[in-house]
């Protein structure tokens, strides 16, 4: 019998089963200050063929 095709996440939960529970939450530290990074950068505004920066004496 042939067996599923698993997921990323299944298999890294896997893994991460196997592991000691010290590495577990090493590897939780980790990922939180990743996260903790991204979330603090500014959000990015993409600007699109066309779009120019609003000009400040634009109404003169």
């Amino acid at each position: 019998m042939a067996r599923r095709k698993e997921s990323l996440l299944e298999v890294l939960m896997e893994i991460a089963a196997k592991l000691p529970w010290q590495v577990g939450l090493a590897l939780a530290f980790v990922a939180y200050l990743i996260f903790h990074h991204f979330a603090l950068l500014p959000p990015h505004h993409p600007r699109f063929p066309g779009q120019q920066r609003p000009r400040p004496h634009a109404g003169r």
